[in-house]
């Protein structure tokens, strides 16, 4: 797999930063932790995935840690309370240190966090044991599965606007304007995609298998509980193929494949040809990359990677030229509905 060994000792030594500190720097050194956690592409990608799970499953782990803070029984919670799997063990791990991070006490003060007749200076370590090593062990064991899938996107997307804008071009064009290879655009895109995704160490990114809604681009990692299921789409007001039809089309198309192979998560991504930026406005907020739907209890995720002609041109030259396209969520859904 991609993830190096580097990573994985990165986060063993911020694990033991905390471990090791002297029991009135614990507060400090868990900042520090989850701030790395949080500043790792790669790992806070994870993060986000434990935080949509959550969002998702109204199950409010921070207002219940809150009490049981308050009521000094945190026990109750991690001790007492059957979880339904690992990951929501995990989420409630999360929070609380969330909460403790944003909390003014020091950690070792409170003795409902940790036991109070216990060493001072045993504190930490029995901290990390407790509360810490859960949320590392779980994430080291998701370094190891696919659900890194919206890091190796977002890598994408820098790799093709960074690095490869003028040959993405050209292979979108070459296939324009022959009636014979209509439609071929998107094909030769999502044969780039996977071709990366092999390369980044997803085994097995299939083309186009069937469902009972048709043909997914790419369905890879199925025998994993965290498969990808992607399709790919082009948009271009240019091309009377490519316009906001073919957005509210994708996103249908992709609900569609994530019901049939019973899975939770999709995933749309959009090559942008067009001169201008698409704004999908959401009722979660735009705020973190990328964009994400919940619908029907489910997560998609809106990956839009920039091909526009401008793009080849400096700032100066396209300032006052860049339009917005705007979509809104109810456009997208109304239509997956029927």
């Amino acid at each position: 797999m991609y993830i190096n060994k580097s990573l994985r000792n990165n986060i063993e030594e911020w694990r033991n930063r905390v471990a090791n500190a002297h029991y009135n720097q614990l507060h400090r050194q868990l900042d520090y932790f989850l701030e790395k956690l949080e500043n790792t592409s790669v790992l806070n990608s994870i993060l986000l995935e434990l935080q949509i799970v959550t969002d998702s499953s109204g199950i409010n782990p921070r207002e219940k840690c809150r009490d049981a803070l308050r009521a000094g029984m945190l026990f109750s919670i991690f001790e007492n309370k059957k979880f339904v799997d690992e990951t929501e063990r995990v989420i409630y791990h999360y929070n609380l240190l969330k909460i403790l991070q944003d909390d003014d006490t020091p950690l070792y003060l409170n003795s409902s966090v940790i036991d109070g007749t216990t060493q001072p200076s045993e504190r930490p370590r029995l901290f990390v044991s407790q509360y810490i090593d859960p949320l590392v062990y779980y994430i080291q064991d998701k370094l190891d599965e696919s659900s890194t899938v919206l890091y190796l996107l977002e890598k994408y997307k820098q790799r093709c606007e960074w690095f490869f804008k003028e040959e993405l071009r050209k292979l979108y064009e070459d296939n324009q304007g022959n009636p014979d290879k209509q439609g071929k655009q998107e094909k030769v895109l999502d044969k780039d995609l996977r071709k990366f995704l092999f390369d980044q160490g997803i085994d097995y990114p299939l083309s186009q298998p069937p469902s009972p809604s048709g043909e997914a681009d790419i369905v890879s990692l199925l025998n994993t509980k965290d498969p990808l299921v992607l399709e790919v789409k082009i948009f271009d007001r240019n091309n009377n193929n490519y316009g906001k039809n073919r957005i509210i089309d994708g996103f249908k198309q992709i609900v569609k494949y994530a019901n049939d192979y019973n899975k939770s998560i999709g995933y749309l991504f959009l090559f942008n040809f067009d001169n201008a930026e698409i704004d999908i406005v959401t009722n979660y907020g735009n705020s973190n990359f990328p964009v994400r739907i919940f619908f029907n209890g489910k997560t998609y995720f809106i990956i839009i990677v920039n091909i526009y002609q401008f793009n080849t041109k400096s700032a100066s030259q396209i300032k006052g030229k860049l339009q917005k396209f705007t979509i809104l969520e109810e456009e997208l859904t109304v239509e997956a509905i029927s």
